[in-house]
């Protein structure tokens, strides 16, 4: 397969990307293009793209490892394939639909040399964050099919009502609710009380066994920004993957499975497709002896996490909670928590990939018992904020400073501080079923409370570490104790160093 790479820009996503340091090497000739410099190459350069597909080295329900061949340049986007076998029964039997097949993995780690280069750690719950900043109509045009994410929305245009035949023409061109949009006209499925519910493709269902796919810089975010020389390196290169337990792979009506539930991964279709990007020979060595060393910047995340054990009742509160995540001699550039209900386990659709939101404590219209999440970050002796932020809108905020994009979520997802009524309420969510026995409005409302802070004075954590301060009031509505899990990611700078083609890591 051959492209070409001109200087009117067509095939840009076919540069190589990297951060690339200009301390540690010496300055190109000038007739050799900066390969690995992100936009266009100066000059019309003939690229050829050779794909393989790779069976893992070692296999099991637990853990595979690929192992990469030296040669060309490893393209970002090349992917994985999984697929599950053995899934049976009726009813719903899908991939969480927040994060897809990305459930499937607990632990991601790029190695070279035995050296650990990147890792994510608790996977599927940096994925339940980062999926959010995907658009609903690219999740449902492309990622319903290549990763199975499947949260996208639209208004309800039809009414709920429980005669035999919906025949209000007039209610069909008003709505106060929205539901998913998985490409189905709901409407059709609305003849009998008994059927209003969105019917999934089977594609889409694990039953019949799709065969997924996980782009490699979504497993490690290194690759966001860069793409590997691999013919540059003289170590041994490979990508290890742990798997998630049984019970966290699948929902299906009225849970998400147990440790008990069997969901074997299909090792016939655990693949690495590498794709690896050649351009004319020459070009290539004159690069590898130009820049004989150099250094790489990116980002890596580790995760501090903690499990709380609450009163439950009608008002699920956790007060004054602190905790410290590390990151003391680091430069962390952004922190963002989760809090996940592990006994509930995310309320079907989305599995346990959820970060719970805060819901009104009273089903009358007063604002005081409204729920809140008070928070703060503090580190260097200081806190991030003068003063605590309790205002949803203001936490909805530094959510977008932080990631740098707008989270493609609705008010009723992030908490229902704007619908009076109790915890759970699903007042502006359709309260139609996935399938049959699984209410969308309480599988979506309030499971995307995320919080996020950007640390914006670039200054190096000192030994007492990073302290995330937060007091929820309105988390749940239940009876008996509650358990949850808050898990807090920590963006730290990292740096990469070729020399010689072997390569040293660091902290920044």
């Amino acid at each position: 397969m051959s492209y070409n790479s001109s200087s009117d820009g067509t095939t840009p996503d076919r540069m190589l990307k990297a951060d690339v340091g200009d301390r540690d090497r010496p300055s190109a000739p000038a007739n050799v293009p900066d390969l690995m410099r992100v936009g266009q190459l100066s000059a019309n350069t003939d690229m050829d793209v050779e794909t393989d597909i790779l069976d893992p080295v070692t296999f099991s329900q637990s853990f595979c490892r690929f192992r990469l061949q030296n040669k060309g340049i490893l393209h970002s986007n090349s992917k994985i394939t999984l697929a599950l076998t053995g899934v049976s029964g009726s009813g719903v039997r899908m991939l969480p639909i927040g994060i897809g097949v990305h459930s499937l993995i607990e632990r991601a780690t790029l190695k070279i040399g035995g050296k650990t280069i990147s890792e994510t750690d608790d996977f599927g719950h940096y994925m339940g964050y980062k999926s959010r900043f995907i658009s609903p109509e690219h999740n449902k045009e492309r990622e319903a099919i290549t990763s199975s994410r499947l949260i996208a929305r639209k208004w309800n245009w039809t009414n709920n009502d429980t005669a035999a035949v919906d025949d209000d023409a007039a209610d069909d061109t008003q709505t106060d609710e929205w539901t998913l949009d998985i490409g189905r006209d709901v409407h059709s499925f609305k003849l009998a009380a008994a059927n209003q519910n969105t019917q999934p493709y089977k594609w889409m269902q694990q039953v019949h066994a799709p065969v997924h796919q996980i782009t490699i810089n979504d497993l490690f975010p290194f690759l966001k920004m860069n793409q590997l020389p691999l013919y540059m390196m003289k170590e041994e290169i490979s990508i290890e993957l742990h798997f998630s337990d049984n019970g966290q792979r699948l929902v299906h009506a009225g849970n998400i499975g147990t440790s008990s539930t069997t969901y074997n991964i299909d090792e016939t279709q655990c693949k690495f497709v590498a794709d690896y990007i050649y351009y004319p020979q020459e070009l290539m060595m004159a690069y590898a002896q130009a820049n004989r060393n150099m250094s790489f910047t990116y980002v890596d995340h580790r995760v501090a996490k903690r499990t709380l054990v609450i009163a439950g009742g009608s008002d699920v509160t956790a007060q004054n909670l602190i905790l410290n995540v590390g990151g003391a001699g680091r430069i962390v550039t952004k922190v963002f928590q989760s809090l996940a209900d592990t006994q509930s386990q995310g309320q079907l659709l989305l599995g346990n990939y959820v970060s719970l939101g805060t819901c009104s404590t009273a089903t009358s219209n007063n604002l005081s018992l409204q729920g809140k999440n008070v928070h703060n970050v503090r580190y260097n002796d200081n806190f991030l904020y003068p003063i605590d932020i309790d205002n949803q809108a203001r936490l909805m905020h530094n959510l977008e400073m932080a990631e740098g994009s707008v989270p493609f979520i609705h008010t009723e997802e992030y908490g229902t501080q704007d619908d009076i009524g109790p915890a759970d309420s699903s007042d502006l969510i359709t309260v139609d079923e996935f399938m049959t026995g699984v209410d969308i409005g309480k599988s979506l409302t309030a499971k995307a409370g995320y919080c996020a802070d950007r640390l914006n004075r670039n200054e190096r954590v000192n030994e007492r570490g990073i302290e995330v301060y937060n007091s929820f009031t309105g988390l749940a509505k239940r009876s008996g104790n509650v358990s949850i899990t808050q898990r807090v990611f920590l963006e730290l700078m990292r740096f990469a160093q070729l020399n010689d083609g072997m390569i040293s890591t660091s902290f920044a």
